[in-house]
Parts: structure tokens; sequence; C-alpha cells
């Protein structure tokens, strides 16, 4: 395994992630690039999902939203983090 793993890396280490991704786009490889926090609140497919949701108090910064979507229970959207002693 050690050489194997070796191997792996020397190849994938030749091309950056979007080329690789680009090189798997279309098959049946089961292939996706890992997304940093901020591509993954801007991915369309994310967006249009509501997958995030803004962090309260920090703009620009998104945190995951409630999940699974249920229509009777739908979850809430984030609240501020609490300041320290605030609930004891």
């Amino acid at each position: 395994w050690p050489k194997l793993i070796e191997r792996f890396q020397q190849i994938f280490e030749t091309k950056t992630r979007d080329e690789w991704g680009a090189i798997f786009y279309g098959t049946d490889a089961c292939v996706a690039p890992v997304l940093s926090a901020e591509e993954a609140a801007a991915n369309p497919h994310n967006v249009k999902r509501g997958t995030f949701a803004p962090t309260p108090g920090e703009p620009g910064q998104f945190e995951p939203a409630p999940a699974p979507k249920l229509s009777r229970t739908p979850g809430s959207a984030p609240r501020p983090a609490p300041k320290p002693a605030q609930h004891t």
C-alpha cells in the first residue's frame, strides 16, 4: 500500500484540483472536488437548495443551514453565538 499511495500522490500532484475536475467531468467516475467553505457556500447547487445560511453577526460568513428540511418542523436559521457565561 505505501508504494501505491505514493504513486497516486505523484500522479495527482501533476494537475490542479480544477484540472482534475475537468478531466473527470461527464464521466461515470465518482469524483468531486473538495471545496473550501467559501466555495461550498457560493456553489450554485448549494445556493439554490439553501444549504448554507449567513452567520449572524459575521458579514460574509456562512454556516450549514438546518437539515433535513422538513415541512412541519423546518428548523430555524442560525442564531448568534452566545456570549461567554450568557446562559449560566
